[in-house]
């Protein structure tokens, strides 16, 4: 059986309230494998049974895309 993770998080609005309905997305490095999540009301988001390895991370919010610290 290979090893899985976990993954989870919030994602906050410039003003600090909490961000629904936002799309989180992580890529897995070594695969190319692209899973998508989206945020509840209370801006938590949470990915389960990840492939183990190394993912970048974006969210797509009403305003842009955000990898890191920067909009694309």
């Amino acid at each position: 059986m290979l090893p899985t993770a976990e993954f989870g998080g919030s994602v906050a609005a410039a003003d600090g309230q909490p961000a629904g309905g936002v799309e989180v997305f992580v890529y897995h490095l070594a695969t190319g494998e692209l899973l998508s999540a989206t945020t509840g009301q209370d801006g938590l988001y949470e990915f389960v049974a990840l492939p183990y390895g190394y993912y970048d991370l974006a969210v797509r919010a009403a305003d842009g895309i955000y990898v890191g610290q920067e909009v694309v």
